[in-house]
């Protein structure tokens, strides 16, 4: 229509901007009426309250909220992490295991302390490099061939 504004045209557009009002129109009363008819006594308040909310065009703008640690809202990224690796330090630590497993994880440091000794940077570099290495393709079907079998050889001991 707006290429060429002739008459035709222009009776066309208001035609068809019509017949696409009526089917929308249209299709959102039968959507309202099988929403209706799924309410009964069980249905909530709240969410008879949405529908109509969303059928009427009214949206809501949902506020994005912050963390809040001690009533204090936390805004950046840094903050967020900082809190998060606390939080996580603190569920982490020694305090909040067991007294045998405490027994069990120094047993272990001290069997194992070269896996727990500061590396120099070198040596670090060349062991994170190595573990970064790409798999062969060969490596990855021995890898899920043991597993297979460790698998079904605890499904065999453990499920009845």
């Amino acid at each position: 229509m707006h290429k060429n504004k002739t008459l035709e045209n222009c009776m066309n557009y208001r035609r068809l901007k019509g017949k696409a009002q009526h089917a929308i129109k249209y299709t959102a009363r039968e959507y309202w009426q099988n929403c209706c008819n799924t309410l009964d006594k069980s249905t909530k308040l709240g969410t008879a309250w949405k529908m109509t909310h969303k059928m009427n065009g009214f949206h809501r703008e949902h506020k994005i909220w912050n963390l809040k640690v001690n009533g204090v809202a936390v805004e950046t990224n840094e903050e967020k992490s900082d809190i998060f690796a606390k939080r996580f330090s603190d569920i982490s630590s020694d305090k909040n295991h067991s007294s045998t497993f405490l027994l069990w994880k120094k047993d272990i440091e001290s069997y194992y302390k070269y896996l727990f000794e500061n590396l120099s940077e070198i040596a670090d570099k060349n062991r994170t490099e190595s573990l970064n290495e790409p798999f062969d393709l060969h490596e990855v079907h021995r890898a899920l061939r043991e597993i297979k079998k460790t698998f079904c050889s605890w499904c065999r001991q453990n499920i009845v």
